[in-house]
């Protein structure tokens, strides 16, 4: 098999390949999140987005073998167990300062 692919593309892809499959890993892990707070809209649309990234590693994937690449995938960091950034509603300031419409309307 002619290889048409050089060594530092291949390399840069089964980089790249590996970004993907992180994300990918990361996004299931916000859907699963979402989808045990029952809001199922925001695991669908994040269980989504993973299917994407899945979908860019399997091009690159069938790109570097149809070249005569070399695929060579690195070990995936676990992804994060919680989501630190979302917070409850409770801890923003704002919470319980603003008043209904039907509050500020009365005298």
């Amino acid at each position: 098999m002619n290889i048409l692919i050089s060594k530092e593309l291949a390399t840069a892809i089964n980089e790249q390949v590996g970004h993907e499959l992180q994300a990918s890993h990361q996004y299931v892990n916000i859907a699963a999140y979402f989808d045990g707070l029952a809001l199922k809209k925001l695991a669908k649309m994040f269980f989504k987005q993973s299917e994407e990234e899945r979908e860019y590693v399997m091009k690159f994937v069938h790109y570097v073998s149809e070249t005569g690449g070399v695929l060579q995938f690195r070990p995936l960091p676990l992804p994060k167990p919680r989501l630190s950034l979302l917070k409850k509603p409770s801890s923003y300031p704002w919470i319980g300062k603003w008043k209904s419409p039907a509050e500020s309307m009365t005298l």
